[in-house]
């Protein structure tokens, strides 16, 4: 199945695209925002390749994905931005792609938990907590990432996880006080 082009999904009260039941989907140039749940869900068995699309403003994650078949995942050159939860959730997840995205202004940028993404090239930037959360028994290679200006953390490390962080910019915020006396 292909969604492709121009669509704007939004204001959905649940989820506004769904994968289900051992599903590969190609999610190609679509506005993806204002959705009561997440933005794109992939569920156990499914697969997406989501490129060059502009996904926004969901009440929780803009894309969500885990399980079996998660591996076969490629995120690539989106816009993802402004949701209230994460940028990209992953639960339990394989070898996925997430390549040269803007991952912008969200609670967390990319938040994963037992999972092993690589995150390629990324601008993961403003986000109001962190940039990345590594966490449970995540094994992931974070690559070549500019992870900037994220409030609380660039890379947060939890439990078990183990990433391999490579050649990565990592800029926090600097805070400057003035005082008057």
């Amino acid at each position: 199945m292909r969604i492709e082009k121009c669509h704007e999904i939004q204001s959905n009260r649940m989820v506004g695209i769904k994968a289900v039941e051992s599903s590969s989907i190609v999610i190609f140039g679509n506005k993806i925002f204002g959705n009561f749940q997440q933005g794109i869900l992939l569920t156990d068995g499914t697969s997406a390749h989501i490129e060059q699309n502009d996904v926004y403003a969901n009440f929780k994650a803009n894309i969500a994905l885990g399980g079996v078949n998660s591996g076969d995942t490629v995120i690539l050159r989106n816009r993802i931005r402004e949701s209230r939860a994460e940028g990209i959730f992953l639960m339990e997840s394989g070898y996925c792609h997430i390549h040269a995205n803007e991952i912008t202004g969200s609670n967390d940028g990319i938040v994963m938990i037992d999972s092993a993404p690589l995150l390629l090239a990324n601008d993961i930037c403003e986000n109001a907590r962190a940039g990345v959360v590594c966490s449970g028994l995540s094994f992931p290679r974070i690559e070549r990432n500019l992870i900037a200006h994220n409030l609380v953390a660039g890379v947060l490390f939890r439990d078990e996880a183990l990433p391999a962080c490579i050649n990565n910019k990592v800029i926090q915020f600097q805070l400057t006080f003035f005082l008057d006396v």
